[in-house]
């Protein structure tokens, strides 16, 4: 029974994570003057609308993985570079506001209600909450499209480089893949996200 109630928190982790992560991306550029978000459904917390299955099954069965990706649109920003860096740093940092939180609950929770039996599946769930905060966060910054690691350094590259990581982006992001295949990307991300923890 106990096994069947942590595969569900897991699941309803997953969704709320990637949910949270992509809704606040979206918000984020559109309240920098991008009207795609808003048009393609996006500008929502519907955990559906950003759903995406390889991104969950990974999540699930690796510890890692990703939502349905909010395209966005430079056009509407006053700045292309401070509108592009606002958009995909805010669900980073907001992640890791969430994990802060949930941290503060979970140290409430353990003094006063340590002996309630509900308080332990309750704790179980925010603490599982919390590790995907941190890992979709820090998951994020790796610079390989699409997540928002990629776009972020794009602002700091000039516009040959830019064009020399758009021709190479595939390769990319099969040597990423492979790596990950191979075990090492989730030692490196499992590393700086304990790290985080110890923190936030």
């Amino acid at each position: 029974m106990r096994g069947i109630i942590e595969i569900i928190i897991l699941i309803i982790a997953i969704f709320i994570v990637t949910d949270i992560f992509e809704f606040t991306k979206a918000l984020a550029s559109t309240l920098m003057g991008d009207k795609l978000p808003k048009s393609q459904g996006r500008l929502t917390l519907n955990p559906i609308k950003h759903f995406e299955p390889i991104g969950f099954l990974l999540f699930v069965f690796t510890g890692m993985g990703w939502g349905k990706p909010v395209e966005t649109s430079m056009v509407g920003y006053k700045s292309k570079r401070a509108g592009t860096l606002v958009t995909y740093i805010t669900p980073i940092v907001v992640s890791l506001i969430f994990a802060g939180l949930i941290k503060i609950a979970l140290v409430f929770l353990a003094v006063f209600f340590a002996d309630v039996v509900w308080a332990d599946y309750l704790m179980t769930f925010l603490g599982t909450l919390r590790h995907y905060f941190v890992i979709i966060a820090v998951f994020n910054l790796i610079p390989v499209y699409p997540l928002c690691g990629n776009r972020i350094l794009r602002c700091f590259l000039s516009p040959n480089a830019q064009i020399r990581m758009s021709q190479n982006e595939k390769l990319y992001q099969t040597v990423f893949i492979f790596l990950w295949l191979l075990g090492l990307v989730s030692p490196v991300v499992n590393f700086v996200a304990n790290a985080l923890l110890n923190i936030v």
